[in-house]
């Protein structure tokens, strides 16, 4: 039906997620705004604890039935985000994602006085079908930005064996290709250049 937005939808399934900013505009301005996007990440998957609501309001976010996704990786920039996931129960990246955009949007039109949309529409999602293309999209998502290796925001420093804040689980990618966090970021180094790692399916829906 012409309007909708089809998914795949299935269980034990893992997705390349991603969006950005209507118009190509900044979703975040601020270390705040960083923390913030995670923390609520972990609130949906059960990973902290929603805290108590009190009589000035709180946060109104409803953690998803246990193990409803898994994070293998992810990357948040200045305009936009990617996840891969494995989906555990139908529906989990979808509810995941509504509810983590919705909730994020709200504290963002708050903070800077603003009103409207903050992403570019309906998240968009790519099945991952072949293990060389998830070795291949792990690599692209750690390498966005300019310095991966010392960028905050993304689970590369969870693959590397630094400062890990539980919402990726590096577990199955290194058991995969026989790793340890020493020897990633020269695997890395090894095989992905930056520049080579053009996905040719990601698109960002342009006209």
């Amino acid at each position: 039906m012409i309007g909708r937005d089809y998914k795949p939808n299935f269980v034990g399934a893992y997705f390349h997620a991603y969006n950005r900013g209507v118009n190509k505009e900044l979703i975040f301005l601020d270390e705040q705004d960083y923390s913030n996007f995670i923390y609520r990440a972990k609130i949906l998957l059960g990973l902290v604890l929603l805290p108590k609501r009190t009589a000035k309001g709180g946060l109104r976010l409803k953690t998803l039935p246990i193990k409803s996704l898994e994070i293998l990786s992810y990357c948040l920039m200045p305009n936009h985000f990617h996840f891969l996931v494995k989906q555990n129960k139908i529906n989990g990246l979808k509810d995941f994602l509504h509810r983590l955009c919705t909730s994020y949007s709200a504290y963002f039109n708050k903070k800077y006085d603003r009103v409207g949309h903050i992403f570019q529409g309906v998240y968009k999602s790519k099945s991952v079908l072949e293990d060389s293309y998830l070795t291949q999209l792990t690599a692209y998502i750690h390498l966005n930005p300019p310095k991966p290796f010392d960028w905050k925001y993304s689970s590369m420093s969870a693959y590397v064996g630094k400062e890990n804040n539980g919402l990726a689980n590096p577990k199955m990618f290194m058991d995969m290709h026989n790793l340890t966090f020493k020897s990633y970021k020269n695997f890395l180094e090894k095989n992905y250049k930056p520049e080579n790692l053009v996905l040719a399916n990601l698109t960002f829906g342009e006209e």
